[in-house]
């Protein structure tokens, strides 16, 4: 009976404690990968919306984001223990159970943006500050004046929409060229200050520079864009008309004329253009390179990809070009969505 007595007691405690062990927290344990995981799978939800997006706009239909405004994930785990047994005489039954439950209840918040978010995030145009702080940031003047840019002092550049379909001006291809070649040789400056919650930018040349090429790529933005050659430095405004040798007007687009001039890049079915499903394909003769494929198949080689109208959308992953530009797409998204009132003042000038 003595013996019983121990097995049974022995048996109470292991069960003791593995009910214990089911109750120790797990919180901690939890977030390496479920912050991978979420992060992963936001920023695909990310892309393929706005892929979806682009898409819509190519067959004339009217955007939609949705944004995740919060994430809350709670785990619960209880277990519990028991025993019995029956000590008498003639008798030695005992008995005992152990049971677990474990529940994972994500809470995941959209919102869809409308009213003032929209306006603000996709039809107000882009401030030329926002372009040229990526500008700063080390993307490329082509790619970014290029993607972002109607006109510069009057200079257009190129438009895909059927409506307003041309190729960009010479004067417009030369001036990037040369504004990409100082930014190359890192001489070009940029400051920004802001005053009464309104970003000024300004551009700088350095005064002396060495190189004879930097001169002559300097000399030639000043004469395409009428500055007086003797001033280095030149206030970056928006609008449309130049009223002064001393200021640079920049036409920037919205996020959505971006999107809008990007759709026509889209290599659309030939048989969706047929049916008059959606207008022709421009690729302009000097652009960004930027490209969507189309597939009857799902593609093997998508660094992002979605299925409507029966056919899959994909972004390559091996072309380059076309995911630089994807990705440049959704910090201007951010940006826009974001309170530039923050930004400090910087000044940044090489030679």
């Amino acid at each position: 009976m003595q013996i019983l007595r121990y097995l049974i007691r022995s048996e109470f405690f292991i069960l003791l404690l593995f009910a214990m062990a089911s109750c120790k927290s797990m919180g901690p344990r939890t977030i390496p990968q479920d912050g991978f995981n979420y992060n992963d799978r936001i920023a695909q939800h990310q892309q393929e919306q706005m892929l979806l997006n682009i898409v819509r706009l190519r067959y004339g239909e009217a955007p939609l984001f949705m944004n995740v405004n919060s994430m809350i994930n709670q785990y619960s785990r209880q277990g519990n223990a028991g025993i019995g047994a029956n000590l008498l005489p003639g008798s030695s039954t005992q008995n005992g159970n152990i049971s677990g439950t474990w529940s994972d209840r994500p809470t995941i918040t959209y919102t869809p943006m409308a009213g003032a978010a929209y306006s603000k995030s996709l039809l107000t145009p882009l401030p030329p500050a926002a372009v040229f702080f990526l500008v700063q940031s080390g993307w490329s003047v082509n790619q970014a004046l290029r993607g972002t840019t109607n006109a510069i002092n009057g200079h257009a550049n190129s438009a895909a929409s059927p409506r307003w379909r041309h190729e960009s001006s010479l004067e417009y291809d030369t001036l990037l060229a040369a504004i990409q070649r100082i930014q190359h040789a890192n001489s070009l400056g940029l400051k920004v200050e802001i005053r009464e919650n309104i970003h000024f930018i300004d551009l700088y040349f350095p005064e002396n520079p060495v190189d004879a090429g930097i001169r002559d790529n300097i000399a030639t933005i000043k004469r395409l864009l009428q500055l007086r050659q003797e001033l280095n430095s030149f206030p970056i405004t928006y609008g449309l008309i130049q009223e002064s040798d001393e200021e640079i007007i920049v036409q920037t687009r919205s996020v959505l004329e971006i999107l809008k001039d990007l759709s026509y890049h889209i290599d659309v079915p030939k048989e969706h253009l047929d049916q008059g499903l959606t207008e022709s394909t421009f690729i302009p003769k000097v652009g960004s390179g930027f490209q969507i494929k189309s597939s009857e198949t799902k593609p093997d080689h998508a660094i992002v990809a979605i299925n409507t109208r029966d056919y899959w959308f994909y972004i390559d992953d091996r072309d380059i070009t076309s995911k630089s530009t994807f990705t440049f797409l959704q910090i201007l998204m951010s940006l826009n969505e974001g309170d530039q009132s923050v930004v400090s003042p910087l000044i940044s000038i090489g030679n």
